[in-house]
């Protein structure tokens, strides 16, 4: 017999991708942002990623960051090699990188580094470690 979910595997399971970057691209606005996101892929290089952020107001740094956004599942929420390859590029240029999941939104994780928030002892900033970590 499967063995049964968890409140919170039920909950990161039903928010979609199409969700989450929505949620995204509402909450980056709202924080004074600019968020493009390419709706046919087909245009573009093989690995690109999902959102390219751009920030520049006077009460913080101009910043840009790169995000992909994956689900919860094991298959379809894994990094493609072009993908990986496309992140090791951005990351070798000293870019702002991340792969964001439904759980990152729930825990707060993509509000704080879009507010430039310092979290604690690299729990969601540095050398993007939602990325390090899936290699």
């Amino acid at each position: 017999m499967p063995r049964r979910l968890t409140a919170d595997e039920v909950q990161n399971r039903r928010m979609t991708e199409r969700e989450l970057l929505e949620a995204v691209k509402v909450f980056a606005r709202v924080a004074g942002y600019v968020a493009y996101h390419e709706e046919d892929s087909r245009r573009q290089a093989a690995g690109m990623l999902d959102l390219m952020i751009i920030g520049d107001r006077a009460d913080r740094r101009t910043r840009l960051i790169f995000a992909e956004l994956k689900v919860e599942c094991k298959t379809r929420g894994r990094l493609r090699p072009s993908q990986v390859a496309q992140i090791n590029r951005l990351l070798d240029c000293g870019q702002e990188v991340y792969v964001w999941r439904p759980r990152h939104w729930r825990q707060g994780a993509i509000e704080r580094v879009l507010n430039n928030v310092e979290a604690r002892a690299g729990e969601d900033r540095g050398k993007c470690d939602f990325i390090l970590a899936e290699k």
